[in-house]
């Protein structure tokens, strides 16, 4: 269609064309095409649509981040896209859920919070400032509005204020912390001998018919999926910057235009010590937080290191590790009791208690930075940035305009379009509908390859990858998705039907084994029937690496053995091994010989451990008690 657009788009055909697309713009707006079906959802909780495009879009994410997790290894084959979708979706209805419940029950998440967050994000700092050109670069790189970027970061952070509320409750005694320690340093008496599939491997024999059925069930096992390569021209206007001419008297006036900018604020840096209490928590835990905040507060005034107590007591886990810094920050960041507080200390002073949402806070002021107009000579480096970045993107959207225009123009090659521009014409490799190397490693880039128009050999539309970066591109080289025939696969799929037989019969021989363990033969005279070595490996804690830790596990999972016997169990090891385990006898850890630090520990893990699971608990209760209407069949 486009096509024939294109070879008619003059005269009273391309009249004739304007007139359908303004006709119904005039009559039901513009927006009936961009809406589309605004009933197309993958869920509704509670009468709220979780759209198609957000759930498309957080999958996508998370397939991303799959990809870059997994790097070289990633094989979109290997994937079980069904389960990924159906978990995504779980994971929005769940979400959902709980930012109703928290809405309901009064949590909310201020601007001064919401801010706060945003301006502490390294990626939107420079000089150890918050820089908001910084902040809408990022932005325009993931292609979302100030707007969505923040009302999707107040969920989040409403989320885990939500989750931290709930989390908090759960208590442990004593008495499960001293159950805790028996079972983490717990020793276990093992001995074990190990079957080796490569022992199994010369009498593993695959039949033709093996070979070729094999090959038939899993024929897409053995596809070369779709590829193609481009030819693209970059529009960036990173790249235009290195090239704008700068001169002295042009830089000076850039910098009298933006002097106004060039202003600072007056900016304080400080360090604190939170003792976190709820806003809503009873006066009995707020008295106790208080007396705990009196008690830090005189240490630091007896000149006890303030870097050590805010390491030793806060509860601020973004700054405690840093000995409670928080860095330089103007008024209208800080919690406003915080704010009035610190701006009201002169250097090297300690706050009195000051009570915010959070809790008890103690501040020390560490550094003033008068409010001022950075000079020429200051701010030299950043105005040549900005200028150039200025007429970069002056630059850039000239460019685009003609870019797109002279790839519309030309549809049939690049070399006009390149020739208009001023680019060159690049190149990718071969690259999938999954994955690309290079400008090929971008989804944008690859959905414009695969796409219709591009396929049929004409110019792609420009894509924008953010940042100021504009591409367009045509195939260069496209080759269809093909099966390898089975007589080119055949001895990969003999040697893994053979290592699979191997394997098969190597579990088989060790179940028979431990068959006879169980029976009470003794293990080392059967190790010797099997040709294999009888190992008493002794005791050992879970945490034990000395003998495989598939080994470990295995011991670990078997009921205690009773008086005068021993506990059996067997397990296939990654390598294709099997493993016969013995466990003869049972060291329960004993609470008293452990440390402080080590008790602690175990507390806090057994807290987060109870924590997570009222957490989970609690969003199971709220999903039965919501309406939940799931169309898998949109996902």
């Amino acid at each position: 269609m486009l096509q024939l657009i294109r070879e008619r788009a003059q005269g009273w055909f391309a009249w004739a064309i304007v007139l359908l697309l303004i006709i119904p713009f005039a009559l039901w707006g513009i927006n009936e095409y961009f809406d589309g079906d605004t009933e197309t959802y993958v869920a509704k909780v509670n009468g709220k649509n979780i759209s198609v495009n957000e759930f498309q879009r957080t999958y996508d994410q998370q397939r991303a981040r799959l990809q870059s997790m997994l790097g070289a290894n990633f094989d979109p084959a290997l994937l079980d896209d069904k389960r990924i979708k159906r978990d995504v979706l779980d994971m929005l209805v769940d979400e959902e859920v709980l930012v109703q419940a928290a809405a309901k029950a009064g949590y909310r998440i201020s601007n001064e919070q919401l801010s706060a967050e945003i301006q502490q994000v390294d990626s939107f700092q420079r000089d150890g400032r918050f820089d908001k050109e910084l902040y809408n670069q990022f932005l325009r790189g993931q292609g979302m509005s100030v707007g969505d970027f923040e009302a999707r970061l107040r969920r989040i952070l409403l989320i885990g204020q939500f989750r931290n509320g709930i989390m908090n409750t759960a208590v442990i005694t004593t008495r499960e912390v001293g159950n805790i320690a028996r079972l983490r340093e717990q020793q276990r008496d093992i001995g074990y001998f190990t079957l080796p599939v490569t022992a199994f491997m010369a009498d593993a024999v695959v039949s033709d018919a093996e070979v070729r059925q094999y090959y038939e069930k899993n024929r897409e096992r053995f596809s070369v999926p779709e590829q193609v390569s481009v030819e693209y021209l970059e529009l960036s206007a990173d790249e235009l910057a290195q090239r704008v001419p700068v001169d002295e008297q042009a830089l000076r006036k850039f910098y009298d235009e933006k002097s106004a900018e060039l202003a600072m604020e007056e900016q304080r840096k400080a360090a604190h010590i939170l003792i976190q209490v709820d806003k809503s928590a009873d006066d009995k835990t707020v008295a106790a937080a208080r007396a705990k905040a009196e008690k830090v507060l005189a240490q630091a005034r007896a000149g006890e290191p303030f870097e050590k107590l805010a390491k030793q007591f806060s509860d601020d886990p973004g700054s405690a590790s840093s000995g409670g810094d928080l860095g330089y920050f103007g008024r209208g960041v800080m919690d406003k009791a915080f704010e009035q507080a610190a701006f009201a200390l002169k250097v090297g002073q300690v706050s009195d208690l000051v009570r915010s949402d959070f809790g008890f806070h103690i501040i020390k002021l560490s550094d003033i930075k008068s409010a001022h107009t950075q000079s020429f000579e200051e701010a030299r480096v950043k105005i040549e940035q900005d200028y150039r970045r200025h007429r970069a993107e002056e630059q850039f959207f000239e460019q685009s305009e003609l870019l797109s225009n002279a790839a519309y123009e030309n549809p049939d090659s690049l070399a006009p379009v390149a020739k208009a521009v001023g680019l060159a014409i690049k190149a990718s490799g071969l690259f999938t509908r999954d994955a690309g190397d290079g400008i090929a490693s971008d989804p944008k880039v690859r959905a414009a390859a695969f796409s219709d128009e591009v396929l049929r050999g004409n110019n792609g539309e420009p894509v924008e990858l953010g940042n100021n970066r504009l591409v367009v591109l045509r195939v260069k080289e496209h080759k269809p998705a093909v099966v390898r025939p089975l007589e080119e696969v055949r001895d990969q799929v003999v040697a893994k039907l053979r290592i699979q037989a191997a394997r098969d019969k190597t579990k088989s021989t060790g179940e028979a084994a431990l068959a006879r363990l169980k029976k009470g033969e003794d293990p080392a005279a059967l190790a010797r029937e099997y040709h294999a070595e009888w190992k008493q490996a002794g005791y050992l804690k879970r945490e034990d690496r000395s003998i495989d830790p598939a080994i470990i596990n295995a011991s670990f999972k078997l009921a205690k053995p009773a008086a005068n016997a021993s506990s059996c169990g067997g397990v296939t090891l990654p390598s294709g091994d099997y493993a016969a385990v013995v466990v003869s006898a049972v060291r329960d850890g004993d609470p008293a010989t452990i440390n402080n630090v080590a008790r602690d520990a175990m507390k806090q893990a057994g807290l987060r451990s109870f924590g997570e699971g009222e957490f989970k608990a609690f969003i199971e209760g709220l999903k039965k008690d919501s309406k939940i209407e799931l169309k898998a069949e949109n996902i």
